[in-house]
């Protein structure tokens, strides 16, 4: 999402004619307005009017120029022949290895580009465009710390140069550096107010965790430019972050509506679906997004994930292992298929993924509580219990807190697992967990607690049966029959069965 073109800051042609100063305007192939078609004709006449002549002062700038207006046309290869021509007939070519080295990295040839860029800057060592242009480069190449020496020159040359703000920005990005990155951005649209680097800016305040001024930073791109894909696609992203995807569609349908061929809207589409709990819509999204493009191991992810929630754990276990195969250090699959694998009662093979997950990144939280889940499935609640502490201790969450009460539960450790659901119940309002705190609660001897949890845990879910028998035990404690025999018949209605109490009450 966050990868950018490289700005080509291509020199401008140099003309150098013969003779003295003229006032006629110069011919079309040194002329700055000439059209591109126009100047490769001009040119073309100049050099055949050169032909066999070495030391023609226009040689140079006429093949230099020539090349600029097929660079232009996207004749790149045509380009770099003529640059080479150019440097070839003046050796001390400023302008020519500059272009060249700009073609060559329009063509992907990066090391041939780097050259050209330090020969151009061997011969004039404070171009401001060549500064800017080697940075760059540099920086696509991961080169971090030289391309920012080249920024840092090219910005004492000029402090007001937006391109190089713009460019150490992305340096900065790369290392980290978010609060620099966010101060080079903010000195760059103080000069020009640009869709690009409101949107650079708002991946920056992204990944400080500012989600919200991240947003605004992406509405300002995208009023800027409001067919942006990548801004719609971030704010998508970012609201997925916040809120758990229901507000996120609309971006992703944006992207899908401006770009129908792109992957990334309806594999976002697919994610945030997922999040709201459309499998089918989840499904449907990411096959499309795999149709377009089968490279992006995070669809393959997103849909295994759907169908693990769905119960089909062999399609989840498949989807898993083209993502490992694309990504092959991916360990959210990892972890995942591993416990697609467990749900099917594979334990040697779930023990393996969490395991490997684990040697991947030993702060692989769902792999310790997945191994800590094989001893709970096993019933060696003890055994579990330290890869559960582990998976707490690296990141709570409701479903840490809530299994590691179960496990405590069965420990005998009421307390305990009071406090872990009480825990759980801090990042997730749900009924059964409230029932486990009642029921822990009660069995510490704390009515009214268990009292009040299994009422929020009827208040959650209307139709809980098991939360009106467990509250049909606290009343009959208290000796209040009545409400004790009328959770009970509410049981009885919820799980369509008669007892003998409702028989009797009837008489």
């Amino acid at each position: 999402m966050n990868h950018r073109m490289t700005t080509l800051a291509v020199l401008a042609a140099t003309t150098i004619l013969a003779g003295a100063a003229r006032a006629a305007p110069p011919p079309p192939c040194f002329a700055g307005d000439t059209a591109d078609d126009a100047r490769i004709a001009a040119c073309t006449a100049e050099l055949q009017a050169m032909k066999g002549r070495k030391n023609a002062p226009n040689l140079a700038p006429a093949y230099n120029n020539r090349g600029l207006a097929r660079m232009h046309k996207d004749d790149v290869d045509g380009a770099i022949d003529d640059f080479t021509q150019s440097i070839a007939a003046k050796a001390e070519n400023l302008n020519a290895y500059g272009n060249r080295g700009a073609a060559y990295e329009r063509k992907g040839d990066l090391k041939a580009a780097l050259a050209d860029y330090d020969q151009a800057l061997r011969i004039k060592g404070d171009s401001l465009p060549l500064l800017i242009n080697r940075g760059s480069l540099r920086g696509r190449t991961g080169d971090l710390d030289a391309a920012l020496a080249d920024l840092n020159k090219a910005l004492a040359l000029a402090p007001d140069s937006f391109d190089a703000l713009d460019e150490r920005s992305h340096v900065r990005m790369q290392q980290k550096d978010y609060d620099g990155a966010i101060a080079d951005d903010d000195a760059a649209l103080r000069l020009k107010k640009d869709a690009r680097v409101y949107f650079n800016r708002g991946l920056a305040w992204w990944r400080k965790g500012a989600r919200a001024t991240a947003i605004a930073n992406f509405d300002n791109a995208i009023a800027l430019q409001p067919d942006m894909v990548e801004a719609y696609l971030a704010r998508g992203s970012v609201k997925l972050d916040e809120n758990g995807g229901a507000s996120a569609i609309a971006d992703f349908e944006t992207v899908i509506r401006l770009k129908p061929d792109d992957e990334g809207g309806y594999g976002g589409r697919g994610l945030a679906r997922y999040r709201t709990e459309d499998n089918e819509g989840a499904i449907a999204d990411l096959t499309h997004a795999i149709a377009l493009k089968a490279t992006v191991p995070e669809n393959f992810y997103n849909r295994g994930l759907t169908w693990h929630r769905k119960g089909d754990y062999d399609k989840a276990i498949a989807d898993f292992d083209e993502a490992v195969k694309l990504k092959p250090d991916f360990v959210d699959a990892i972890q995942s298929r591993g416990s697609s694998w467990r749900k099917k009662g594979d334990v040697a093979r779930a023990r393996a993924d969490f395991e490997q997950a684990l040697q991947i990144d030993p702060k692989a939280s769902d792999a310790y509580e997945g191994r800590g889940l094989l001893a709970m499935d096993a019933k060696q609640w003890a055994k579990g219990m330290p890869d559960l502490d582990q998976a707490i201790a690296l990141k709570g969450s409701f479903i840490n807190f809530h299994n590691r009460g179960i496990a405590r539960s069965h420990l005998g450790d009421n307390a305990g697992a009071a406090s872990d659901f009480k825990e759980a119940l801090i990042y997730k309002q749900d009924a059964e967990t409230y029932l486990d705190l009642g029921i822990a609660l009660r069995l510490r001897g704390d009515s009214n607690g268990a009292l009040a949890a299994f009422n929020e845990a009827i208040r959650l879910r209307p139709n809980y049966a098991d939360a009106y028998h467990d509250r049909a035990a606290i009343w009959q404690a208290r000796g209040d029959f009545a409400r004790a025999f009328a959770d009970l018949e509410q049981e009885d209605a919820i799980r369509g069965v008669v007892h003998k109490r409702k028989k009797a009450r009837k008489k």
